[in-house]
């Protein structure tokens, strides 16, 4: 078996890029071996069993990179220690300077909620404690403190959900497109058919994600019988 995908890799020319051989593998396990030798470029068509299958690139769609690693994120959290985010509810705005600190800004003045203390992983997010904060008002034995998660997404960058999870401890949300590796990529619709000599178009229609190095197939759903994800 492992003599006949090296054959097979090295007939599609693809062995001295060590890239594409996840690609080639994927095919191989994933379809019938006389489809997987014809494998055609986008806007092409190939015949197999009588039918002619024809491909298109249609709609560009985007998606979180979920391999991006701790490093990795980490570093895009390190580059936003200059900003300070904030999130405003009525006279009360509360703001977020990465591994620097949260202060809370009302008509009473400016409250100090904590100092940057330490950041870990948890549950595959990245969430940091900002500690040693100013006196709590209603727990004078207790001093502000806060927690942030940090969640990648598609969307811009922003603080959400600020709760008072007890008494002077909030819990903010950092979220947006700043902390993630958006990829983009198109749909790969495919459609099958009679040749023209011997009629009208029988077939269905379906439509499949492009696949990507190193993140496996697309995850857009299609009809059950459609081929499997392609490379560009």
């Amino acid at each position: 078996m492992i003599h006949a995908v090296v054959c097979l890799l090295w007939a599609l020319g693809v062995w001295a890029d060590i890239e594409k051989m996840d690609h080639i593998y994927y095919r191989v396990v994933s379809v019938p071996e006389d489809v997987a030798m014809q494998m055609p470029e986008p806007g092409t068509g190939i015949s197999v069993d009588g039918l002619v299958h024809e491909f298109f690139l249609s709609e560009e769609r985007e998606e979180l990179n979920k391999n991006t690693s701790l490093i990795d994120r980490i570093d895009k959290i390190l580059g936003l220690t200059e900003e300070k985010l904030a999130h405003v509810e009525g006279s009360t705005k509360i703001v977020v300077q990465p591994f620097k600190g949260i202060h809370l800004e009302t008509d009473e003045g400016v409250v100090n909620v904590g100092q940057y203390t330490s950041t870990f992983e948890k549950k595959g997010e990245i969430i940091q404690q900002y500690t040693r904060g100013d006196r709590c008002d209603i727990c004078q034995d207790k001093k502000w403190k806060g927690t942030v998660i940090y969640k990648p997404d598609t969307g811009p960058l922003q603080v959400t959900g600020p709760i008072e999870s007890s008494t002077c401890n909030y819990q903010l949300i950092i979220k947006g497109s700043a902390l993630a590796d958006v990829e983009r990529y198109k749909v790969l619709t495919h459609t099958k058919h009679l040749p023209s000599s011997q009629g009208v178009s029988q077939g269905s229609q379906g439509a499949t994600d492009m696949h990507h190095p190193n993140t496996g197939p697309g995850t857009a759903p299609g009809p059950e019988g459609t081929l499997p994800p392609l490379t560009q």
